[in-house]
């Protein structure tokens, strides 16, 4: 069983590194999509 760990770590660090790579593109495209992040901060 611990090569089926090993293989879903594997997949768990792509979906991460995928999910990362999105958010990236998704700030570059729309800069203004964190501005309510701030003001939810501030509230």
């Amino acid at each position: 069983m611990q090569g089926a760990d090993e293989s879903v770590s594997k997949i768990l660090d792509i979906r991460e590194l995928f999910i990362a790579v999105m958010d990236q593109e998704h700030s570059c495209d729309h800069p203004q999509h964190k501005e309510p992040k701030v003001k939810k901060e501030w509230l």
